[in-house]
């Protein structure tokens, strides 16, 4: 099982284009973006992005696991907010 930071990271790093904004937005450094999307792959079996010369790009196979990915995290935010 993957930790919801882990999503997290994931999904902000497609919203914004890299790993660096990425870290910029969540507030921690890119490594640990980069450590914690890499982890990612690894339970998953899967590349979400592909490494280019220009920089990452999304992997095909990533679109399905973005659209899940925002779906639980949505969900978890109106846990936390049904909550208060």
């Amino acid at each position: 099982m993957f930790d919801i930071r882990s999503l997290v990271a994931f999904v902000y790093a497609r919203k914004t284009g890299s790993a660096s904004a990425a870290a910029r937005e969540m507030g921690i450094s890119v490594t640990t973006v980069t450590a914690t999307i890499t982890r990612l792959e690894e339970q998953l079996s899967t590349s979400l992005f592909l490494k280019t010369r220009k920089g990452n790009l999304p992997a095909v196979g990533s679109n399905s696991i973005l659209f899940f990915a925002m779906l639980l995290l949505g969900g978890l935010s109106r846990i936390e907010n049904a909550l208060r």
